[in-house]
């Protein structure tokens, strides 16, 4: 084989990502053997990816001519005749092995028939021909015909060769069927012919030539060189079938010469061929014509262009070879053939065809059109890419940002979809990608200026609405964004607070009813706890409201705990109030407690409120450090005060005498009341003063410092919080509190009521009704939010839309 044929090999097969033989492949030997072919040129034996080879494809391991133990040898072998000696010994060792496997496993009849020819098995040639169809024997491989095959591959000095091409032209296969290149049978002859220097072998190729001719050959299929090589050889004239104008040639002859066109890359005589139409879905028998366009050469894409406008299925494929159009042009690089086919109206992307891209997706040279897949519009939203991910999981692992704005526009909502590693969008997707998609959600309709009474902008919150058994949630995803670490920093974005003012402006009358109930309960269990044990009517009116209560708010609980089989702090705080109003009826010291968690209870839900959520954090926050500090510090106050008590020995005036006094004055003022005289010794009193003077210096200094610190993180932080707080309170609402019995009562928390698929609102920066005439939404948004949007706009300098 020469490095010619060695290089068009490689050309005409591109190995796929992860290219492994699949057993179902009727292909696969063939593969194997132009690999292995590739890698043997007489200039250069590539043993490495001869053993590379053999390792990948444990079929190569039982011929023998392959063995290691003989590649020093060859290796050493200087002269070129010994080289070509291994060459065709390494040929003809694959196509016997190929053959007994065939044989064996009564493999297809097509397959058989290749390696019977090529092999020179005349009787079992005979055989196949005799019980086979045209169809089986015209069916090509690699685009190789059986004569093509068998000329390229086969034994040419072998005593049965000629006998079996004779066979092979007698049983009508098909001797214009042109190979990947454009090359036919013919082609090959005389490439052999030219080669050889037998003079024997010379004069059967000759004969071979010759009969070709007799049979019909395609002079147009011939360039002007080979021509003058059959006239040299022949002397004689044949019949020289024209097909390139004639429009009642067979149906056959057509094909070939447009496969013909395609392989030589004669694009401008493809291009002017007029019954395209009656054409455009032919195949060879194992690639469409589109196929082989795709697989051929980027340079075929005014040839793709033309099959798709003149009506071929982009979506058709062979028996033989099963990827379409799309796959193969993404395989081979071929990057406009691949838009071309992504754009036309007829592609249907099936979920196989995605998930081959999936298993591509993670080549760099293959992650492009992935990327190109993953925008366009025909791509279903719910394919699943064999674990559960939806092509918004792969866009957000790929952090492809085009493509996340893309299907996030669609008309589902896939953000809070799981894989079956529990995994949502929300917990893949990169904070600067969702942010970009939320930032192309405000749009400025025209170039205008703020100040003008004309200048429209339009919201579009389809992202943050997801649809749950056909139900819209309009919280769930922004409760998801919130509790998610890497993303909640978003919760302040304009988009997000806009929409939380619209759904704050739905459920403030929720809001100020539980706050009322809130209050009205817990006035009446403190006031008749207080006088509780002044009269029997006190425990009548006690034992109601704590019913009342307690029927109520664990009524919310369950509904809470079965739906998100957890409970936050505020349902933990509502049970312990529970708890101890229950038992504070017969143990009257635990009424004290109750009082104070009821007044926490009820700050907590003031806290929701949009304009003091900010403050209830900060105080929380301080609370929660303040009480850390205290108890980090506990010891050392407690020794200190122990340490004061031993000192003192004036026991008629001394103040120190009660330790629990000491520590909790210490502990809540920092200091003690002392109010008498006491004595010590006055050596270890001033090394005892020294050292308080010294260890409440540092304490004081540490308090100050972290106390600092910490207002500086907490307000920080605290606008975060305080929406966090405010998405967890509308979510109470929509999952919790808005249950078929409060829909009687109070109106609907949801924004998009009229199935408006869209979830677009218009807003007029400078109307007195900033979004029209919709009655239910409010008039304006607040001051605060109307700067951030300037803000947003002047900071980013977004182009109009």
């Amino acid at each position: 084989m020469s490095d010619q044929e060695g290089v068009l090999l490689e050309m005409e097969e591109i190995s796929p990502p992860k290219a492994e033989i699949n057993t179902q492949d009727n292909r696969k030997y063939f593969k194997i053997l132009r690999k292995v072919m590739s890698a043997c040129r007489p200039n250069n034996i590539d043993f490495n990816k001869i053993e590379f080879l053999k390792q990948k494809y444990g079929v190569l391991k039982s011929v023998q001519v392959l063995d290691v133990a003989d590649k020093e040898y060859i290796r050493n072998l200087e002269s070129a005749s010994g080289k070509k000696q291994f060459i065709e010994e390494v040929r003809l060792g694959l196509l016997n092995k190929f053959y007994e496997i065939c044989e064996q496993c009564e493999s297809d009849k097509s397959d058989l028939l290749f390696f019977a020819a090529a092999s020179c098995q005349e009787k079992k040639l005979i055989e196949i021909i005799s019980t086979s169809s045209g169809e089986i024997l015209n069916q090509p491989r690699y685009c190789d015909s059986v004569l093509v095959f068998t000329l390229k591959y086969g034994n040419a000095s072998g005593e049965k060769f000629f006998d079996c091409i004779g066979r092979l032209i007698d049983a009508e296969v098909d001797i214009n069927k042109p190979d990947f290149n454009g090359k036919i049978a013919l082609h090959r002859a005389i490439f052999m012919w030219k080669a050889s220097k037998e003079a024997k072998l010379r004069s059967k190729l000759e004969t071979l030539i010759k009969k070709f001719m007799q049979k019909g050959v395609c002079w147009n299929f011939l360039d002007e060189q080979t021509k003058t090589v059959i006239e040299e050889i022949s002397k004689e004239n044949y019949p020289k079938l024209e097909t390139a104008q004639d429009e009642n040639l067979n149906k056959s002859n057509t094909v070939n010469q447009l496969f013909y066109w395609i392989g030589g890359e004669k694009i401008r005589e493809f291009l002017q061929f007029k019954n395209i139409r009656e054409n455009v879905g032919c195949d060879n028998g194992e690639f469409t014509l589109l196929q082989f366009a795709c697989k051929k050469s980027g340079k075929m894409y005014p040839v793709v262009k033309f099959l798709l406008k003149n009506g071929a299925d982009p979506n058709q494929t062979t028996k033989l070879y099963h990827q379409h159009p799309l796959e193969i042009a993404a395989q081979h690089r071929h990057k406009q053939i691949f838009m071309e086919i992504l754009k036309n109206k007829k592609l249907v992307i099936t979920e196989e065809i995605f998930n081959q891209f999936v298993r591509w997706g993670s080549k760099a040279l293959i992650f492009k059109y992935f990327e190109m897949l993953l925008e366009s519009d025909k791509l279903d939203s719910y394919f699943n890419g064999g674990s559960g991910n939806t092509p918004l999981h792969y866009a957000a692992y790929f952090n492809c940002r085009k493509s996340i704005h893309k299907i996030l526009n669609r008309p589902e909502n896939l953000l809070l979809a799981r894989n079956e590693t529990g995994q949502s969008v929300l917990d893949i997707v990169s904070d600067k990608a969702l942010e970009a998609h939320f930032d192309d959600c405000l749009v400025l309709e025209r170039r205008t200026d703020f100040a003008l009474e004309n200048c429209k902008m339009r919201f579009c919150f389809k992202s943050l609405i997801s649809t749950q058994n056909n139900r819209s949630n309009e919280v769930g995803v922004l409760l998801n964004i919130s509790e998610n670490k890497n993303l909640e920093r978003l919760v302040t974005h304009p988009l997000i607070n806009i929409f939380l003012e619209l759904k704050w402006f739905k459920v403030e009358l929720y809001y100020w009813v539980i706050l009322v109930l809130q209050f009205y309960l817990f006035l009446n269990l403190s006031a008749y706890f207080y006088l509780l044990t002044d009269s029997m009517n006190n425990l009548c009116f006690c034992v109601f409201f704590l019913t009342l209560n307690t029927v109520l708010k664990l009524i919310f609980i369950i509904i809470s705990l079965i739906k998100t089989r957890r409970l936050n702090c505020h349902y933990i705080l509502e049970l312990i109030l529970i708890s101890t109003l229950v038992v504070g009826i017969f143990l009257h010291i635990l009424r004290i407690f109750a009082f104070a968690e009821m007044s926490i209870l009820l700050l907590l839900t003031a806290g929701y409120h949009p304009k003091i959520a900010k403050w209830t954090v900060i105080l929380k926050q301080s609370f929660k450090i303040l009480a850390i500090q205290l108890a980090f510090f506990s010891l050392v106050i407690a020794a200190l005060v122990m340490s004061f008590n031993l000192l003192a020995k004036d026991k008629k005036y001394n103040c120190f005498e009660s330790i629990s006094k000491l520590l909790f004055e210490t502990q809540t003022t920092g200091e003690s009341g002392y109010d008498g005289n006491f004595y010590f010794h006055v050596v270890l009193g001033c090394i005892f003063f020294v050292f308080t003077i010294f260890i409440v210096m540092v304490m004081v200094n540490f308090w100050i410092t972290v106390a600092i610190n910490t207002a500086n993180t907490v307000e920080n932080n605290a606008e975060i919080n305080a929406f966090k707080n405010v998405i967890t309170f509308i979510n109470y609402i929509e999952t919790d509190f808005y249950c078929n019995f409060m829909r009687i009562f109070l109106p609907s928390p949801y924004i998009f009521t009229n199935n408006n698929k869209k979830y677009e609102i218009d807003f007029y920066m400078n109307k007195k009704n900033q979004f029209g005439n919709d009655k239910t939404l409010p008039g304006r948004l607040t001051e605060d939010c109307i700067i951030k949007i300037k803000a947003f706009w002047s900071k980013s300098k977004r182009h109009f839309k």
